[in-house]
């Protein structure tokens, strides 16, 4: 996350957001780049905008704030803080009625607001806090290969405080309506890998949160810059050390390698 000398204006427009380098993304289950994000923020909000492709885009036919993410289009941010003095949330963001909302489901909030989420199959979930999120910002447009999505969250409303160097528990999804805007037909995220996450058939499963599958997010100061991964040159002498380990069952494996700060810096 970069701190911003000037908030960006939540117009749906990038431009803002060209010199933030740092750009992070979205994969689905192929392997495939579905969105890109970048993070801001400063005293007063978190800011994000999101690049999502798609080719049904901005469609969503929830007809309930709390039920955002079934019905649709949407984009989520999951957020907590490292030593769970703060409750985990999941801010959702998408079109709603005649134009957009931004709707907090927090399983426990000091503020009571209760939503039960029910199917027959899975029983249910009720969660202590699922609302409009007081004060945020959130504006969206159709472009050539999907759309753009921006978001201004307060940082009061989250019940969160940012700082230099302030690490939080993270996450970000991307829900993809079917062809007609009718339903959510897919789903991918950022860093949640599981058959819950996945899932767009259980609105039980769909709405619970994972902290224990999310990455991190770290305010920076200045930008940090993107992280490339660079191929090892062939002709080098370098020699590294055998990684070995038993699989339960017969299963593909995927290595990720990050530096100091967390940044991937390759994905063989």
């Amino acid at each position: 996350m970069v701190r911003l000398a000037t908030p960006p204006v939540v117009d749906g427009d990038a431009g803002d957001w060209k010199h933030v380098t740092a750009v992070h993304e979205i994969r689905d289950q192929r392997g495939e780049v579905v969105a890109r994000f970048r993070l801001g923020w400063d005293d007063q909000a978190c800011y994000a905008l999101f690049n999502v492709r798609d080719d049904s885009p901005l469609k969503n036919a929830a007809t309930a704030i709390q039920e955002l993410f079934k019905g649709g289009d949407a984009v989520g941010l999951c957020l907590g803080t490292t030593d769970g003095s703060t409750a985990n949330q999941r801010i959702v963001a998408g079109p709603f009625g005649a134009g957009f909302a931004v709707m907090a489901m927090r399983p426990k909030w000091q503020k009571k607001s209760p939503y039960r989420y029910f199917t027959s199959a899975s029983g249910e979930l009720v969660y202590e806090h699922v609302a409009e999120l007081a004060g945020a910002q959130v504006a969206a447009k159709a472009v050539g290969d999907g759309y753009v999505l921006e978001l201004a969250l307060p940082w009061k409303a989250l019940g969160l405080t940012p700082g230099a160097g302030t690490i939080f528990t993270f996450d970000t999804q991307v829900v993809f309506s079917n062809p007609g805007g009718t339903a959510n037909a897919a789903t991918a995220w950022w860093r949640s890998v599981g058959a819950d996450t996945a899932s767009v058939w259980d609105i039980v499963a769909e709405a619970r949160l994972h902290p224990e599958l999310w990455g991190r997010a770290r305010c920076f100061v200045n930008d940090p810059g993107p992280r490339i991964a660079v191929k090892a040159d062939a002709t080098s002498s370098a020699r590294g050390v055998p990684i070995s380990f038993e699989l339960p069952r017969p299963a593909e494996v995927s290595l990720v390698i990050k530096d100091a700060s967390g940044w991937v810096v390759a994905e063989p």
